[in-house]
């Protein structure tokens, strides 16, 4: 037989089988529209799922990155030096009504430019407070903030620059006199989550802050109340920083810029 006698005698395709068959059958109208349907709604959650994922990898980019944290909703905050163009967006997102900044008082700096310029903006109130990352305190500094504390709107933005060892001396302080407050709260605001490392001078003179004070209940035989904290700064305080009891550490051998 020839091969194009062959290719004759071939047997016809048969066509799609009686599976295929009901499957086409059964795409009528309404079975078409439910597919379109369900098709779009995983479009659309796809679409919410990576929305909220955008939103969460930013709001963990605005922590990680800038040392940022909720002390109190709607009350206290804290981070590091943002950068001049997360200003807007932190006091806008946060609601936040004052700031406080413990590097000190820059005008001729490009970020205390920033800084300020975004709180005028925004009629938040701006103090500078010059903080040193290595020491104490000195009494007049923990004076202005019990000021402050009593007098400044919230929500408060309490930063330094790298919003670790001062900021955290502050945030402390600040948590120590709010009347429902405990002192685990305020040790809270310590350790490495917020970048503060055991063997720097600030992480150690807020840890020798927080043991004096308790000694000094223990010594009592009371609990912390802020009225009894206000009290031991009044008292004790002055007494423990000018008498070098807590032990300031000397300075470098090559001097430090520091703002």
């Amino acid at each position: 037989m020839k091969p194009t006698d062959r290719a004759r005698t071939r047997t016809p395709n048969p066509g799609p089988g009686p599976m295929i068959q009901n499957l086409v059958a059964e795409q009528t109208p309404a079975a078409v529209r439910r597919s379109r349907l369900h098709t779009w709604s995983l479009i659309l959650t796809g679409w919410a799922i990576a929305t909220v994922c955008v939103a969460m990898l930013a709001s963990a980019t605005v922590f990680v990155r800038y040392n940022f944290h909720v002390v109190r909703p709607g009350q206290l905050y804290r981070c590091a030096q943002l950068p001049d163009h997360a200003w807007p967006e932190v006091l806008d997102h946060y609601g936040i009504r004052s700031v406080i900044n413990l590097r000190g008082k820059h005008p001729e700096r490009h970020w205390y430019q920033a800084e300020k310029q975004a709180a005028e903006q925004r009629n938040v109130v701006h103090v500078d407070l010059s903080l040193n990352r290595h020491n104490l305190p000195d009494p007049a500094a923990v004076e202005q903030l019990l000021a402050w504390h009593a007098s400044l709107p919230r929500p408060v933005l309490i930063h330094c620059e790298s919003g670790a060892d001062r900021t955290s001396m502050a945030t402390v302080l600040w948590l120590l006199l709010e009347e429902d407050a405990s002192l685990t709260e305020a040790q809270q605001q310590m350790g490495w989550r917020y970048l503060q490392l055991p063997w720097r001078d600030g992480t150690r003179q807020v840890r020798r802050l927080l043991r004096h004070y308790e000694a000094w209940l223990t010594q009592n035989r009371t609990s912390h109340q802020p009225q009894l904290f206000r009290r031991w700064l009044a008292e004790e305080y002055r007494a423990i920083y000018e008498s070098g009891q807590l032990n300031r550490p000397s300075p470098p051998i090559i001097p430090m810029v520091q703002d």
